[in-house]
């Protein structure tokens, strides 16, 4: 499922994602690299984009950080 977010320019962002299957199971993401990607949503255009590689054990729940510098640039408006 897909859920709005607000991004705040000036600070570093936080968030954490819980992944889980289509039959709503958590899953484990320990030793993969997740990648979260901003796109303006009229061009598609790459506007931000994080890497992790998860690290732990057993673990579903990813926390990512958007860093204030990444959104310097970018407009405030809705993306995707």
């Amino acid at each position: 499922y897909t859920r709005n977010m607000k991004l705040y320019k000036g600070i570093d962002n936080t968030f954490q994602i819980k992944l889980m299957n289509g039959d709503q199971k958590l899953i484990n993401v320990v030793g993969q690299t997740l990648f979260w990607i901003l796109l303006d949503r009229t061009t598609a255009e790459v506007k931000c984009m994080v890497t992790k590689t998860v690290e732990g054990s057993d673990n579903s729940l990813v926390s990512l950080t958007i860093n204030e510098g990444d959104l310097e640039a970018i407009n405030g408006g809705m993306y995707m």
